[in-house]
């Protein structure tokens, strides 16, 4: 698996590799579905069978936005698509600076649900929140919006110091300089991430729960990178559109024909 990622950040362009990914990650979920387990753990047992197949499905997927003429990726993808955070690629925790102290030498983390599609990866809104917990069965005290509940703060000055407090943090896909995995050891309790991007060239750093999750993470932002760099996201938009929309899109499309 190690030689697959290595050969996918490598060569984004690598379709099979992240294919063949895909399915080793849908092979291991479906090992340990089949594995017995006792009521105790049950509900652990069950949150690591969806989490590799959300895996499994994001690596498909990107495939298939690699290649969407390949008819293999098209099938693979209409039996994983459903394991997908809906209308995202990825979505989950990561411990993320904040606004006010971003590049600072006392940067400050917090936790927050984020969301990845073939646009940015960004904090969630509450609206985007619900939407990705819901599709992974992920449940979160976050429902409040991206930022929690801000402190009630007397005044405009102490509002607008609110607000950037908790302004929600994004990342566009188009502006993405570098992506890797890291060990840093002044982030807190994680796998670390580091992301370069135009308006941050020096790169910020995001931790994942664990170092599975952030090499989940970075396979995604390299290839959707990729994808958006070399103007071939198309695909992938398609791919995470709720199912009425790309009704209505091959229904114009055989009008138009």
């Amino acid at each position: 698996m190690d030689k697959f990622r290595l050969a996918l950040r490598s060569r984004p362009d690598f379709d099979r590799g992240c294919y063949n990914l895909g399915t080793v990650f849908y092979t291991f979920a479906m090992a340990l579905q089949n594995t017995s387990d006792n009521s105790a753990s049950r509900q652990s047992h069950d949150h690591s069978v969806r989490t590799l197949l959300a895996v499994a499905a994001q690596y498909i997927c990107l495939a298939h936005a690699l290649q969407p003429s390949k008819d293999i990726y098209r099938k693979s993808l209409s039996v994983v698509r459903q394991m997908l955070p809906l209308p995202f690629l990825r979505a989950g925790y990561l411990t993320a600076p904040r606004a006010t102290s971003l590049g600072s030498v006392t940067e400050t983390y917090r936790r927050g649900w984020f969301v990845l599609d073939h646009k940015s990866l960004r904090q969630a809104s509450s609206m985007e929140t619900s939407l990705s917990t819901a599709a992974a069965g992920v449940l979160t005290t976050q429902q409040r919006g991206p930022a929690g509940s801000p402190a009630v703060a007397a005044g405009a000055a102490g509002s607008q110091a609110a607000a950037a407090e908790n302004e929600p943090l994004v990342l566009p896909l188009d502006q993405l300089l570098a992506v890797r995995s890291c060990a840093e050891p002044s982030l807190p309790e994680g796998g670390g991430i580091w992301i370069s991007t135009q308006a941050i060239p020096t790169g910020l750093y995001l931790v994942a729960d664990d170092g599975d999750g952030a090499d989940a993470w970075v396979d995604a932002l390299v290839l959707c990178q990729h994808l958006v760099g070399s103007g071939a996201s198309e695909a992938l938009q398609e791919a995470l559109a709720p199912v009425t929309a790309r009704r209505s899109k091959a229904h114009t499309a055989a009008l138009a024909g």
